[in-house]
């Protein structure tokens, strides 16, 4: 199973994160630290029993608000980036799909245009009547000369677009 995160739900995490961390430093004006007669460490913000000795640690205070501000800000900027660079990289795959699209169009065009005019040709050499239909429904028939240049336009079309 794939466990997807994105950079925004990473950021609001490490946000909350750091803001737990600022509560606890402003909170703890004093850290202890002391180890039992079993050998376990302990830290408190309260001093240990007299019969122990402590260590008192020295926190620095927490950051000011101009700090975490700036953070933010930081923050913020980085969000904008990654956003911008994800939109970018998005449309540049759609960009890349629509290009393959159309070629494979292309393609296919060629390649009908190829059949039609292998059939065509086929058609133009059997020397049977040819005829159309004009508009006003008579049968107009091909004659030599008309039948000679549709079969030049048919091999100038094999050569254009068959492989």
């Amino acid at each position: 199973m794939r466990v997807s995160v994105n950079k925004k739900n990473m950021f609001r995490i490490a946000g909350l994160i750091t803001g737990f961390w600022v509560l606890s430093l402003s909170a703890a004006q004093s850290i202890y630290k002391w180890v039992d007669e079993d050998g376990s460490i302990h830290y408190s913000d309260q001093p240990p029993p007299q019969v122990y000795e402590s260590k008192k640690l020295r926190i620095d205070s927490a950051p000011s608000d101009h700090i975490v501000r700036e953070a933010q800000e930081r923050a913020d900027r980085l969000e904008i980036k990654h956003q911008t660079s994800h939109d970018q990289r998005s449309a540049a795959r759609e960009q890349e799909r629509l290009q393959t699209e159309l070629e494979q169009v292309k393609r296919d065009d060629r390649q009908r245009r190829c059949i039609k005019a292998h059939e065509e040709i086929q058609s133009l050499n059997h020397h049977m009547p040819i005829y159309y239909i004009d508009e006003k429904g008579d049968w107009i028939f091909l004659d030599d000369k008309e039948r000679a240049d549709l079969i030049k336009f048919y091999h100038a079309e094999i050569n254009m677009f068959c492989d």
